[in-house]
């Protein structure tokens, strides 16, 4: 029994044909390993472009092109980061600048056109400090210390209308 697990364990030589075998299956899986490798690369070139071409309609400013040749941009996308989260952990004092000069624009361009149509708009009844309508005295509601005061003008001389 001892001979059988001697024999068992010892290990049978290297024949040329085998050699050959252990040679051809390492390079295959080398090229399997390779292909893998090249297929990955592709889709991740390919997610590249995509989240580089979303990336420029949010951002006017984005260029793939110039952001690949920034090695910190690289890293945050080897790390993991999408594109935009890259280019807006790199640049989001830019992006912030521009963001508050649009506002203050934007701001300003309203108020320009709200004076504006507000111009040309006749004013509405007790917006102004005139009365939009004219009342005429009703003698019939006036007091008596208002009829004393008319009658008193009228024996002056002065004419007074209703």
């Amino acid at each position: 029994m001892r001979k059988e697990r001697a024999s068992a364990q010892k290990p049978e030589e290297d024949t040329p044909e085998r050699e050959q075998a252990r040679g051809e299956y390492l390079e295959e899986l080398r090229r399997r390993g390779d292909q893998e490798i090249q297929r990955r690369m592709e889709k991740t070139a390919a997610d590249w472009f995509a989240e580089g071409r979303a990336a420029e309609a949010a951002y006017p400013g984005f260029r793939l092109e110039n952001e690949c040749r920034d090695p910190k941009f690289l890293r945050l996308l080897e790390a993991g980061l999408d594109m935009t989260s890259a280019f807006e952990a790199l640049h989001h004092r830019e992006i912030l600048e521009r963001a508050v000069e649009y506002t203050a624009r934007s701001v300003t361009e309203s108020l320009v056109e709200n004076l504006r149509s507000r111009r040309g708009r006749p004013l509405e009844n007790g917006a102004s400090g005139r009365s939009g309508a004219v009342i005429r005295p009703d003698v019939s509601r006036m007091s008596r210390k208002d009829r004393e005061e008319l009658e008193r003008r009228a024996m002056r001389g002065e004419r007074i209308s209703f």
